[in-house]
């Protein structure tokens, strides 16, 4: 499970059976051990495995290419995309999955607000509160761990203050072989009554390109989820790479020993779980921080 060590150091862009769930999820060392898709692949209906993927947008259950389940009971929606500019050479595929602006409802409210008769309230700006701790970008472990489709890395953090989840900040540096670039989504789970977590996300962001970086990236979210007072889990679920590069980047671990609330999310056909950094022997912490916009009083 372990291979060579990453060098990572922030560029910014918008934007069932748990033993057959631990199989599926085996780690992945460098371009040695891990799986490499190409843009081509087996269509719809295909006997597919290891050594035969399917086409993007498909995805191999039951040894059988089929269409991808996300997000879950729901239509499937084309993902909006657009080029962008990270600041650093990266592929023309780089995304901004996230961009919008907020204009126009805020005058829209500001309307509606005159038309109450009543004037509206300035709160003032939020304060963003940065959530997360890990070492990195001064201390990656050697794991080498590359998601696979339909699996996330992801991590338990806790909020001092109810909020709004606005930017998620990452490290995932470049396979062995060249360029890496791979589509990925935000996901996010809110607690229930008693602190539990469903392993369905409670949000599901749209697609952007990660390109591989020994640099901080911050994604940039537009209209998060509301995130609550405690604890919450957030991460990047792994859809593909990117129509130019035949791998992905892969998410940093850091060296602390400290693996609470470190998972890897998976979902193989119908099911899905969390895997904990313990049970895979992980040697720390995902290289993942979230950042909570909290109203100011």
């Amino acid at each position: 499970m372990r291979c060579s060590k990453a060098m990572p150091g922030t560029i910014r862009f918008l934007v069932s059976n748990a033993a057959v769930l631990l199989v599926a999820i085996m780690l992945h060392c460098g371009s040695g051990c891990a799986v490499e898709r190409g843009a081509a692949g087996l269509g719809l209906g295909a006997v597919c495995g290891p050594a035969a993927a399917c086409v993007e947008g498909l995805v191999c259950v039951d040894s059988l290419c089929a269409l991808r389940p996300w997000p879950p009971d729901a239509a499937q929606v084309e993902d909006t995309v657009a080029p962008i500019d990270l600041g650093v050479p990266a592929p023309d595929t780089a995304v901004d999955a996230f961009a919008g602006e907020d204009a126009a409802a805020d005058a829209g409210d500001a309307g509606d607000a005159g038309d109450a008769g009543e004037p509206e309230v300035d709160a003032g700006p939020a304060t963003r509160v940065i959530v997360g701790d890990h070492t990195g970008a001064e201390a990656p472990s050697d794991d080498a761990v590359t998601l696979q489709v339909d699996q996330a890395a992801v991590a338990e953090l806790v909020s001092p203050a109810a909020g709004t989840l606005a930017t998620l900040e990452v490290i995932a540096v470049e396979l062995p072989g060249g360029a890496s670039c791979g589509v990925f989504h935000v996901v996010y789970w809110a607690p229930d009554d008693v602190g539990a977590f469903a392993v369905e996300p409670s949000w599901y962001g749209p697609a952007l390109a990660l390109v591989g970086s020994d640099a901080t990236q911050e994604i940039l979210i537009s209209d998060g989820p509301a995130v609550p007072l405690g604890a919450f889990r957030v991460g990047l679920v792994f859809t593909g790479v990117c129509p130019t590069t035949p791998r992905q980047p892969r998410v940093v671990i850091d060296d602390s020993g400290i693996v609470t609330g470190t998972f890897i999310w998976a979902r193989v056909g119908a099911s899905a779980t969390f895997i904990s950094g313990t049970t895979l022997g992980l040697a720390g912490r995902w290289a993942l921080r979230a950042g909570v916009d909290v109203p100011s009083r």
